[in-house]
């Protein structure tokens, strides 16, 4: 057990940031999963290259990603905050998906000289793709955490301001 500032005893995994950890980790999973899935198929069934299939996969895990961590890992609602949240998300995913693309291009590379049947070719090089976003998991959790998602969420428009707000419209 955890002991929380006013004295209560929480078990871990009911503190904010644990919580906040593990939505997280389901919201990647969700998009990792989409993501893979759109890279085999681009890939490996379609015959596209690896800058298609990684272009085409990351938007396909892009969406849900941002929307479930916006959303459901965050309690974000309303518009998003361009230069807090959108910029620094675009910044953190897109690194991300050009390590990813650039990998498994390298891997396609390596793989076509290997005498392996087609299919295990196409795993290894979506393996590849998969590596770069699992090596930066924790990096990206840290960056929402501290950087994109650290404020107060953004007021609606049509919200009235809070008690003692000295905020303007």
């Amino acid at each position: 057990m955890v002991q929380g500032a006013a004295g209560d005893k929480a078990p871990l995994w009911r503190r904010p940031l644990a919580v906040r950890l593990a939505k997280y980790t389901a919201g990647s999973a969700v998009a990792t999963v989409i993501s893979e899935l759109a890279f085999l198929v681009v890939y490996g069934v379609a015959g596209a290259g690896t800058r298609l299939a990684g272009v085409v996969a990351f938007v396909a895990g892009a969406i849900p990603n941002w929307t479930l961590n916006r959303r459901w890992t965050w309690q974000r609602r309303g518009r998003p905050r361009l230069g807090r949240e959108v910029l620094p998300y675009v910044v953190v995913v897109i690194g991300t998906a050009v390590a990813a693309t650039a990998l498994s291009g390298l891997a396609d590379d390596w793989v076509r000289g290997l005498a392996t049947p087609r299919s295990f070719q196409v795993a290894l090089v979506g393996m590849a793709y998969l590596l770069p976003y699992g090596a930066v998991f924790l990096l990206k959790f840290l960056l929402f955490e501290r950087v994109v998602f650290s404020g107060p969420p953004a007021r609606s428009p049509n919200a009235a301001p809070s008690v003692g707000s000295s905020e303007r419209r």
